[in-house]
């Protein structure tokens, strides 16, 4: 488990990925997708066969609940594993509607880099895609170290008849190291924490806000 703080914000809360414990775990996680409206996702009001549609584990996908403390407040689902060497995974993020806005997406995203360039070492790329609209996981993507790679004129419909751009973002994994390279402080924590990464199933991985 790794433990560092990220983030100016006023806040002591841990913010921790945990993998998704599939099958026990699968209602759970359908249950929280249909909880509430998605604003800025291509089906806004998921019901039970879109659901169903969706993979949440190996070997395509590995699912992370996002907690704040000890409260879920996220769902992460890293796709298209079977591209880890030669292409390029791309990540889903869902947070709770209480936990918009207050840095949780930033961490998340940031522990999910984190885990994944650890675990996989021929990883090269994740990718992300999100609406020319939602700003807020625009910056999210900018503070993780993601680049704007490319924008896709109106392919993103939504309910109310307007068509949206997509923004493709990456990350390639020298971008990743350049940015989180150690300080000597951190260097002994985190090779022993990438260290318990490697293993064939995906570990907690934790940040303070």
């Amino acid at each position: 488990m790794l433990t560092r703080s990220l983030s100016p914000l006023k806040s002591n809360a841990m913010i921790t990925l945990i993998p998704l414990a599939f099958p026990s775990e699968l209602r759970e996680a359908e249950a929280f997708i249909m909880s509430q409206p998605w604003p800025y996702h291509s089906i806004q009001s998921p019901g039970i066969e879109d659901v169903s549609a969706m993979a949440f584990a190996p070997p395509e996908t590995a699912s992370f609940w996002v907690l704040k403390d000890a409260t879920r407040v996220g769902l992460v689902r890293l796709q298209d594993l079977a591209d880890i060497g030669d292409g390029s995974p791309v990540f889903d993020l869902r947070l709770d509607a209480s936990a918009r806005g207050r840095g949780v997406g930033r961490v998340a995203v940031g522990l999910l880099c984190e885990m994944s360039f650890s675990r996989w070492p021929e990883l090269h790329r994740i990718e992300g895609t999100t609406r020319d609209d939602n700003v807020a996981m625009q910056r999210v993507f900018e503070a993780c170290g993601f680049q704007l790679e490319g924008r896709l004129r109106e392919t993103w419909p939504t309910p109310e008849g307007r068509w949206h751009d997509t923004l493709v973002y990456g990350q390639l994994r020298r971008e990743w190291e350049n940015q989180n390279a150690p300080t000597i402080e951190d260097v002994t924590d985190l090779r022993s924490a990438r260290l318990t990464m490697t293993g064939t199933t995906p570990h907690t991985v934790t940040k303070m806000l």
